[in-house]
């Protein structure tokens, strides 16, 4: 009798493996996954956010073909439901919340930090935990024209982006300055080298032909165009009476048409020894800033990023182009650069100023500078080396998930 009841038990665990791998090949259900991840832009930065034991999905929401792959039988009972329950949403909202619904996650996950895809589907699924992780600068988030968003559980790259969201009236569910994940994985794959006695100037060089594009603000590219023009032509001047040569960490990949252009547009009135050197792979711009001795920006991610471990950093988004157009009658302080030292803001073309600024920053002991730069570490850029942005994330989603108090599954996933 035992072994009869052994026999049958076995035989109905089989049945239903054999049924589940049958459902899974022809997309009657879907797979399970512990982590949804909205948008598969980037992912290959976000994936080390993810814990290697958790299985996970990537929804690629701007690829509607391969978003369509991911339809199943399960998708369309659930696709049902949700459209009687919100019959006033749009069909890709109500859509998109199902086929989330199919995988029963517990964590959301994005690294396209404003997207109004993240936001708009967290109004329908609540009992789900929402992870945003910043990805660039923000400053235009506090524009009042913006629509508003939701961030969840924000993972930023420092305070000021608190301030921005509540400029900007955005939700929030709680704001963790770690830093960069890209700045992050490139100190973790860092290799020790000695530092190089130059400047680098990060470009934020745009081609022309995107001023007639729609797409772009015209006099907005212009108008930083014009300033990136009068930052370098003073930086190479600097160079040149200092002797130091420039290296240009360019926008622009090696084999793209548009570096000829940006090549041009810097050494076409240089003066000093400059390179530009080219997008090559992922973390070779930050190579390019990380082993200079001098770093210049107009206000880039990377610049805040090599502020945040500590490089030596001028910005110069306060020269009076960007900063009367940007920001005039919207903020009552300059968010960009109002918490940084005056010894690091190129305020106007004023040679000798910012010359002896230049001079001031790019001699002072490291210690000096670590004090002096202290509280717009914490504001703009609040990594910790000890403590990288990427295994903070990772330990966040494990607690979420629990996994210390189960047997982990074997890692799954699922990409575009």
């Amino acid at each position: 009798m035992v072994n009869c009841i052994h026999w049958l038990v076995n035989a109905i665990n089989s049945l239903t493996t054999f049924i589940r791998k049958v459902a899974l090949t022809f997309r009657i259900i879907n797979k399970s996954a512990d982590v949804i991840v909205i948008d598969a832009e980037a992912f290959d930065s976000l994936v080390n956010c993810i814990p290697e034991n958790v299985s996970y999905e990537v929804l690629p929401v701007r690829n509607k073909k391969e978003l369509l792959k991911k339809f199943s039988i399960s998708f369309f009972i659930h696709l049902f439901v949700v459209r009687m329950r919100s019959s006033k949403r749009s069909f890709n909202s109500v859509a998109l919340t199902a086929l989330i619904k199919t995988y029963h996650p517990k964590v959301i996950l994005t690294y396209i930090d404003n997207s109004s895809t993240f936001s708009n589907i967290s109004n329908y699924l609540k009992k789900y935990k929402f992870l945003s992780v910043q990805n660039g600068t923000r400053w235009d988030l506090s524009f009042p024209d913006q629509p508003n968003l939701y961030f969840g559980n924000y993972y930023s790259f420092g305070l000021c982006e608190k301030d921005i969201l509540n400029k900007g009236e955005h939700r929030f569910d709680s704001i963790n300055p770690v830093g960069s994940i890209k700045l992050g994985i490139f100190l973790e794959q860092l290799k020790p080298q000695l530092g190089i006695e130059r400047i680098c100037i990060i470009s934020e060089w745009i081609s022309q032909l995107s001023f007639h594009d729609s797409k772009h603000d015209t006099d907005l590219d212009e108008i930083y165009t014009n300033a990136e023009r009068d930052m370098f032509r003073l930086v190479d001047e600097y160079a040149h009476k200092r002797n130091l040569p420039i290296v240009i960490a360019a926008r622009s990949k090696e084999d793209s048409d548009l570096f000829d252009q940006e090549r041009t547009f810097f050494l076409e009135n240089a003066r000093s020894v400059v390179v530009v050197k080219p997008r090559t792979a992922m973390y070779s711009s930050y190579e390019l800033a990380y082993f200079s001795s001098l770093v210049v920006t107009l206000g880039s991610s990377l610049g805040y990023e090599m502020l945040g471990v500590g490089k030596k950093v001028m910005f110069a988004i306060d020269f009076k182009g960007p900063t009367e157009l940007i920001f005039r009658g919207v903020w009552d302080k300059n968010y960009v650069t109002h918490r940084l030292p005056d010894e690091l803001r190129l305020l106007d073309n004023s040679k000798e100023a910012n010359f002896n600024k230049m001079d001031c920053v790019l001699h002072m002991s490291e210690e000096s500078y670590e004090r002096l730069t202290a509280e717009a570490r914490n504001y703009y850029m609040n990594i910790n080396k000890n403590f990288l942005p990427q295994v903070i994330i990772r330990n966040d989603i494990h607690a979420i998930l629990l996994i210390g108090n189960s047997s982990p599954n074997p890692r799954r996933h699922s990409t575009p």
